[in-house]
């Protein structure tokens, strides 16, 4: 239960989410982390079961950390979503339970994909939401998106679609989390 999301702009992405955490109806946590720093320009966004999210966040960061120590240089985008996606789809018969969003740039520019705990995989060309606030969140992006925003009306734009879903969404509530990836700055967490 929760409300992640990310929007591709000029330059970049934005991703962003709220910091409550639920255990059914009782609000866990006002301070959650959902947000996760995978490389310098990719990150990753959780909803679903912590527990599981977190291994994944972890074993994906590790993965990461090879492929550039092998590589030496920075993984694609997609290269970390596919990547993802095995991990998730090797567990089908004791799947995690989450729903993740990979976010970030690279030579070819910037990339969302969404990946659900059976380790389905689409890449989304615009944006994304996930969780149980996304419907909200889906409302306001789909009649406030336009191309070419800029990072700053990007972060204006996830902050409004949150604050969409906080409004009727149980599960959803606490802070913003936002982070703003660029090929010159990489991963950014905004305050």
């Amino acid at each position: 239960m929760t409300t992640t999301l990310a929007i591709v702009c000029n330059g970049g992405l934005v991703i962003g989410s709220e910091s409550q955490a639920t255990m059914g109806f009782f609000v866990a946590s006002n301070t959650a982390t959902k947000i996760y720093k995978i490389t310098d320009y990719i990150a990753i966004t959780i909803s679903g079961g912590v527990a599981d999210a977190q291994k994944i966040v972890d074993q994906i960061r590790a993965m990461a950390q090879l492929c550039i120590l092998d590589w030496r240089r920075q993984p694609t985008v997609r290269s970390m979503a596919k990547l993802t996606s095995k991990v998730l789809g090797q567990n089908r018969m004791l799947p995690y339970y989450v729903s993740l969003i990979i976010g970030g740039v690279d030579q070819e520019g910037a990339h969302i994909f969404t990946l659900g705990g059976l380790g389905s995989i689409l890449e989304e060309k615009k944006f994304a939401s996930t969780g149980s606030g996304s419907p909200m969140a889906y409302g306001v992006l789909e009649s406030e998106y336009k191309d070419n925003l800029s990072i700053d009306e990007g972060v204006e734009l996830i902050k409004r679609a949150i604050t969409s879903a906080r409004k009727r969404d149980a599960g959803s509530g606490g802070e913003f989390q936002i982070v703003t990836i660029t090929a010159d700055k990489g991963v950014e967490f905004v305050n």
